[in-house]
């Protein structure tokens, strides 16, 4: 939700919508989703798909790569008045 669209709700609304979110609905979606990924992958693996495994020079090329990207994106949303790099910050 941007934040014109949060600041026009009234405060119990702006309430119930903090009770429902937040990090630790964040932190657990996120262990989910883990989870399923890596079940994902092992049955992936199981029926017989292919997995690459990125030497660790490929993975640091990767890393920069992504990296930059990170940063263009976070400093279009900062430009757009959102703190993205304060929530990249919290990921890491």
């Amino acid at each position: 939700m941007n934040v014109d669209s949060w600041e026009g709700l009234d405060a119990d609304t702006q309430a119930k919508l903090e009770g429902m979110t937040g990090a630790e609905m964040s932190q657990g979606g996120h262990i989910t989703m883990s989870t399923a990924g890596v079940k994902a992958l092992e049955k992936w693996e199981a029926e017989g798909g292919a997995v690459i495994h990125l030497s660790a020079e490929a993975a640091a090329e990767f890393n920069a790569a992504s990296a930059a990207l990170a940063g263009e994106l976070i400093a279009e949303l900062e430009a757009d008045g959102i703190n993205a790099q304060e929530w990249a910050d919290a990921l890491k």
